[in-house]
């Protein structure tokens, strides 16, 4: 038996504004002609959350965690977002989002942390140097080190509070800072600074350049420039540009500028060759064009967008080619050059080298390795984990090395063991199989009837894929897939599939659960009383069958899912998004931590520890007395054995910041769940609003205590297209992207 948690990923974009804005905010950093320049992009996250089954004795949830023993991060894939990258000598910095600042003096081959001062937990927006001397810009402000990063002191003088550091430049011995509050400049090395943005009729500063005499600036209300080393502005917009400007970037006397902007008109690179009085749109060659980030290599432009792809220009922006067809399932927040070879930061996916100009891209491994575990499979000795790639230990998740030769698409959602046969669901890529314990990978079926896979299960010798509107069934180890069934009422997205015996089980979040017994050609729904709705999550023991839902708890049924009755005692998060079943005990996993049950459900236990709280929890994995779990931070590992020993557990952890995660599932059609987390009380505004920037929907307008809530969002009505929605809470603001679809 085995469960699964879809994962997300989740990065705030610039709080603040006063509109709302269609991409949001992060930032990336760029080299050009040996002079550093900041940019900021933006793009929303994403969460995907589904269940499946695994054969043998894999299990996808949460664990219990008694008193005095905790869950240890193992040394596998980790989740890092790297936002900027800069470069002292041949040391790489690299600033991440909640983590802090990374170096490495090895180009990338091992990290080392270096956050000393700088808040906890806060995000860090970008990391640049001016000689030997770094900054750091974060929603808590402004960060210097002049000790390599050892240490921070953070730069308050002259800068109002709150700031939000966003970017810098240096010209000369002047630094200057952009920040959510305007533009400042320095003359003592950081610290003090004076307001220097006469002339910006936008005061969100992200990105800078200098030619010359001459500086430029990228706010989110287009590019101005000053001739009088940054104290007066004029602005130098085409109506295409009035939009928020990620990067400016200089190349000889022609400018470049990027945005990532959802309008396809003000989206892209756009050239100026007469110092910015007029702006000419370049995407020719490009078919994704929000830009993230820029980076110059002698007379060679590169770009990167959010769709994992880095373009190429060799002719000034007049075309543009895709040296590597795609590297990651992250945006490319940081594009920069060390030396001969270009470094990518990324959403997720930490950071990638290439030594051929962007003709191939290597993964820098070690602490700085930036995979969401989505999905964990044991084949023997080894575990597999995936994320966006798939990883392999065996050793017990001591070491790990990559293992995705022939996988085209690396957003690894869901894996099943069948024999010796090894599945793995994408998200967008359908269905791809090894016969060599994950040595090489191939399709299974390019006419799979959906490609976008969350739960996989096996009975017998019969798969089964749970899609983004119905189960796929394959009678011939994957070779082709068929669609047996009309499909259960009110389909959408299936979340969980098990097999019970000869039954197969599967559910859908408005529709509920559905059973077949004849190998998913037909299915019947509960109609009674007590039916669970909003599910998530199925899981059997014995002659019982269990439904986790959000909201609702947990619920049982022991008659082939005829009746269902609530068994919530002692579940205090009515959250419950995983469940898995080891022998007779049943774990719940839910937003704020674990519970277990030895009875059936009856009464259940916090057993969440310190160590795990309000954190993605997607998969378990277990080898001999060893569980794994794969989060939003890496694989975690414990002992069986220390849970099991029914000692007191530790109080559940609670969230530690605000957060603002991604719609799930997503696109959807009709419903859809968005989470969100308080780390104090708050009045909280989460309203949904269209491309032009009317209100839809008000889903929440109240005061939250602090912790963490799950709202539905009912699209019934409204057409399909891309929505966005936003959180206001106190100081915190974050606008993410849904998509419906009919």
């Amino acid at each position: 038996m085995s469960c699964w948690r879809k994962p997300f990923r989740i990065t705030n974009p610039h709080p603040g504004s006063n509109t709302l804005t269609l991409d949001t905010n992060t930032e990336a950093l760029l080299h050009v002609g040996g002079e550093v320049h900041v940019n900021s992009a933006g793009r929303e996250i994403l969460m995907k959350i589904g269940f499946g089954l695994l054969a043998g004795i894999v299990c996808l949830a949460a664990i219990a965690c008694p008193l005095h023993a905790q869950w240890v991060l193992a040394n596998g894939p980790q989740v890092t977002q790297v936002r900027s990258i800069t470069l002292v000598g041949s040391t790489v910095y690299a600033g991440t989002d909640y983590q802090g600042v990374f170096k490495s003096t090895d180009h990338g081959a091992n990290w080392t942390l270096v956050k000393s001062g700088i808040v906890p937990s806060d995000q860090l927006n970008v990391v640049f140097a001016a000689g030997t001397t770094l900054f750091v810009g974060t929603y808590s402000g402004v960060f210097r080190s002049t000790n390599d990063g050892a240490t921070w002191v953070q730069m308050t003088a002259g800068l109002p509070s709150p700031t939000y550091g966003y970017g810098f430049g240096i010209n000369g011995s002047t630094l200057f800072a952009g920040t959510s509050t305007g533009l400042y400049r320095s003359t003592d090395n950081g610290t003090t600074w004076v307001k220097s943005d006469s002339g910006l009729t936008n005061t969100s500063v992200h990105s800078f350049a200098f030619s010359g005499s001459r500086m430029y600036t990228g706010t989110d209300g287009g590019i101005f420039r000053s001739t009088d080393g940054g104290v007066h502005w004029t602005d130098v917009n085409s109506p295409y540009t009035k939009t928020s400007i990620n990067t400016i970037a200089v190349v000889g006397t022609t400018l470049f500028a990027s945005s990532s902007s959802n309008s396809a008109m003000s989206a892209g690179v756009f050239r100026s060759t007469d110092d910015g009085a007029n702006w000419t749109q370049m995407n020719s060659g490009m078919s994704n064009t929000q830009i993230f980030s820029l980076a110059v290599m002698g007379t060679t432009l590169y770009a990167g967008n959010l769709a994992g792809t880095v373009y190429r220009s060799t002719n000034s922006g007049n075309s543009w080619i895709k040296p590597h067809p795609w590297f990651t399932n992250s945006d490319i927040y940081a594009l920069a050059v060390d030396g001969s070879d270009l470094l990518a930061g990324t959403h997720g996916d930490g950071v990638f080298r290439s030594t051929n100009s962007g003709g191939g891209w290597t993964q820098q491994k070690s602490w700085l390795v930036g995979t969401q575990v989505m999905s964990l499979a044991v084949s023997g000795t080894s575990l597999f984990a995936g994320g966006n790639g798939l990883s392999v230990s065996t050793d017990g998740g001591g070491t790990w090395k990559e293992t995705a030769s022939g996988l085209t698409y690396p957003a690894v959602y869901s894996m099943v063991l069948s024999g010796t046969n090894l599945y793995a669901g994408t998200w967008g890529g359908g269905v791809f199989l090894s016969t060599n314990n994950g040595g090489t990978w191939a399709l299974t079926d390019s006419n799979l009837a959906s490609t976008y896979v969350n739960v996989l299960a096996v009975k017998g010798t019969t798969l089964f894929a749970g899609t983004l509107a119905n189960v796929l069934r394959s009678t011939d180890g994957g070779a082709t897939w068929n669609l047996p069934y009309s499909g259960p009422p009110n389909t959408t997205t299936i979340e969980a599939l098990i097999v019970d015996g000869s039954d197969l089980y599967a559910c859908n979040y408005y529709g509920g659960v559905f059973r077949s017994t004849d190998n998913g050609t037909s299915w019947f729904q509960s109609t009674t009383a007590g039916q669970p709705g909003n599910v998530k999550a199925l899981a059997a023991i014995g002659a019982s069958v269990f439904a986790g839902s959000v909201g609702g708890g947990v619920y049982c049924s022991t008659d082939n899912g005829t009746n269902w009755h609530a068994v919530n005692s002692g579940l205090t998060d009515l959250s419950a998004v995983v469940l898995c079943p080891i022998g007779t005990n049943l774990f719940a996993g839910t937003w704020n931590g674990v519970f277990l049950s030895t009875n059936s459900g009856q009464t259940w236990n916090n057993v969440s520890g310190s160590t795990i709280g309000a954190i993605g929890i997607y998969a378990f994995a277990a080898i001999g007395d060893n569980i794994f779990m794969g989060t939003s931070l890496g694989v975690y590992r414990r002992a069986m054995s220390e849970m099991t020993t029914g000692v007191t557990p530790l109080p559940a952890a609670q969230p530690d910041r605000f957060v603002l995660g991604q719609n799930y599932p997503n696109p959807f059609n009709p419903g859809t769940t968005i989470r969100y987390a308080l780390s104090q009380p708050s009045m909280v505004r989460l309203t949904v609003f269209d491309v032009l920037g009317r209100e839809v929907s008000v889903l929440v307008n109240e005061r939250k205590n602090a912790g963490s809530y799950a709202v539905m969002f009912d699209a019934t009505g409204l057409p399909s297209g891309v929505y966005f929605y936003r959180m206001q809470a106190g100081n915190f603001e974050q606008v993410k992207k849904l998509v419906v679809l009919k």
